[in-house]
């Protein structure tokens, strides 16, 4: 199945892009975006014309991101990754904007994140069997949706705390699309006579509240607002929204009961017949796992041999040989299923990757790309700093060297929260020279960049004063750049990519420690 073919692009409104922004985009970038009044409410807004507008209204500071066009997809691939909605604080009632993504074990059978089967669940409801039609008003319509993206979010509550996959049958559409179907028919057919009571806010209400397993007060208070405002601006009909309403969560209901290993957490217990998986990544040709996540799988394999113990602490997955497993636990792997998860990235950050424990994290070589990154353009360090102030540097290249040590000699994953930890380092570390002025990057010209105009850019920033030698890489920067840009021209968010690569070999040059985390042993 091509879910991007069946299932289509996600929609991201002005509120939605303003939460990704605000986690893609350095703080402190993202403090020259002025918006005219009342323009960050505009939740009908979506896609490029918002993106335009905070690139408008931003004090050319955003112009590393490129065009509203491409700064709009990068948004998109940024937040595709399972229950990003959550990490992203996005409102319960609205629909998920991810695309569910297939991996493939060494066998090439295809595998899901059960995480995404709710989102599969919600795009065969919308885009096949519950139409606008069978509502008499767009009011009523929207109130549906907001009702089972509430419902499907209620049943997701089961399986926080848990990262696994289960294997992908391509039936399972065409199996859940005949059982929405004959759901809809019900509804459509019924005698509508016997619904014909008083409803109210409070009945309505409450009904609900009897269709999902947990009610939330806290996250769902939206929705009783919303609800409320139906029935005291009389917006619609409840009765056909409820009796939908109720017809999809019986449908639901029955899908999960029947299918537990698909959607429910695995347990040895009661629901055994979950695929353990543990996920292979890649980095610079080197295939690894998550420590916690294989031994985990193999105690689950394995319960009545000796277990594993190994937890992973200060904010650090350590990961493992993929081949070098393969030998040294071959006895005890054979019934797990070691699927591939490509690691995604944007030009300008990577995408969260789920950890075992349902949170999320990323490679500390992307992390590290990132805090360098700040430091060159947001913080404007190496354009400020002088002799006097070069320990400064060292002592913070020493502190971030507990993450990226040689002395692990393997890949590591760093969680968000630690991420997050060390930003404030860094913000703390680098607030003195706030008050130090800088130049910005200058734009490119209309027909591009030459190597020189490279070289002339080093030197306009004062590039050149601590590293006198930037300028050698300027040649092989320029061509490096030259072959992915996107236009016809190099234009001003390639100078920047180019200012950026520059500086990164002299600072590896440089600085030796730092450079083992882009290049573990």
């Amino acid at each position: 199945m091509d879910f991007e073919m069946e299932i289509g692009q996600p929609h991201l409104r002005c509120d939605k892009i303003l939460r990704l922004m605000i986690r893609y985009i350095p703080e402190k970038l993202m403090r020259s975006v002025k918006l005219p009044p009342g323009s960050g409410e505009n939740v009908t807004v979506e896609g490029e014309e918002v993106v335009q507008l905070i690139l408008s209204n931003s004090d050319n500071m955003l112009r590393m991101y490129g065009t509203p066009k491409e700064l709009l997809q990068d948004l998109k691939t940024f937040q595709n990754f399972p229950l990003s909605h959550r990490l992203f604080g996005f409102n319960y009632l609205e629909s998920y904007t991810t695309i569910p993504v297939l991996y493939e074990n060494m066998d090439g059978v295809s595998f899901v994140n059960k995480a995404e089967m709710y989102c599969i669940i919600q795009n065969i409801t919308s885009k096949f069997i519950f139409s606008l039609g069978i509502f008499e008003s767009a009011q009523s319509s929207a109130l549906f949706w907001s009702l089972e993206n509430v419902i499907l979010k209620s049943y997701e509550e089961r399986i926080i705390g848990v990262c696994e996959f289960t294997k992908y049958d391509k039936d399972w559409l065409l199996k859940w699309k005949q059982e929405f179907c004959s759901c809809r028919f019900n509804f459509m057919t019924q005698n509508r006579s016997n619904i014909y009571a008083a409803w109210n806010y409070e009945k309505a209400l409450n009904m609900f509240k009897t269709l999902i397993p947990v009610w939330n007060e806290q996250k769902y208070s939206r929705l009783e607002k919303v609800l409320k405002t139906f029935f005291d601006m009389k917006m619609g009909s409840f009765y056909d929204v409820g009796l939908a309403i109720q017809s999809f969560a019986i449908c639901f209901s029955d899908v999960i009961s029947k299918n537990t290993e698909l959607f429910l957490p695995y347990d040895k217990e009661t629901n055994p017949n979950c695929p353990i998986t543990v996920r292979v990544f890649e980095s610079h040709g080197v295939q690894f796992v998550m420590k916690s996540e294989l031994f985990n799988a193999i105690n689950r394999r394995n319960p009545d041999l000796k277990q594993f113990e190994y937890k992973d602490v200060d904010g650090k997955l350590i990961a493992m040989n993929f081949e070098k497993i393969q030998i040294k636990y071959a006895d005890r792997i054979g019934n797990i299923e070691f699927i591939k998860c490509p690691i995604q990235r944007t030009d300008h950050k990577a995408v969260p990757i789920m950890t075992p424990s349902g949170g999320y994290c990323i490679l500390a070589v992307d992390f590290l790309f990132e805090i360098l990154n700040e430091m060159i353009f947001t913080h404007r360090i190496f354009q400020k700093i002088d002799t006097a102030h070069w320990d400064v540097l060292k002592r913070y290249f020493l502190r971030l060297s507990y993450l990226l040590s040689p002395h692990h000699k393997s890949i590591i994953f760093i969680t968000l929260e630690e991420q997050k930890e060390r930003k404030k380092d860094l913000d703390e570390t680098w607030k003195y020279f706030d008050r130090i002025p800088a130049k910005h990057v200058r734009n490119a010209k209309k027909d591009g960049f030459t190597v020189q105009n490279l070289k002339n850019e080093l030197a306009n920033l004062g590039l050149t004063e601590q590293f006198p030698e930037i300028q050698d890489s300027a040649e092989s920067v320029h061509a490096e750049v030259f072959k992915v840009k996107k236009e016809e021209f190099l234009r001003t968010c390639d100078l920047f990519k180019a200012v950026e690569k520059c500086l990164l070999h002299c600072i590896f040059k440089r600085f030796p420690t730092v450079s083992f985390g882009v290049f573990p042993n």
